[in-house]
């Protein structure tokens, strides 16, 4: 997982948005609703977390 990786050099939360389940059915039909909900997730995230 590239997630992974990055948090070894680099502290940070990883976002996600999974739109499949990676086995024979996947297809790319739900892709956009996932990066929209992400995305809108981690707008939400950046207004609520207190900047120290």
């Amino acid at each position: 997982m590239e997630a992974a990786g990055l948090m070894n050099d680099f502290p940070c939360l990883v976002i996600r948005g999974i739109c499949d389940y990676a086995d024979a059915h996947k297809n790319k039909e739900w892709q956009g609703y996932a990066a929209m909900a992400v995305a809108a997730y981690a707008k939400e995230l950046v207004l609520v977390v207190p900047i120290d």
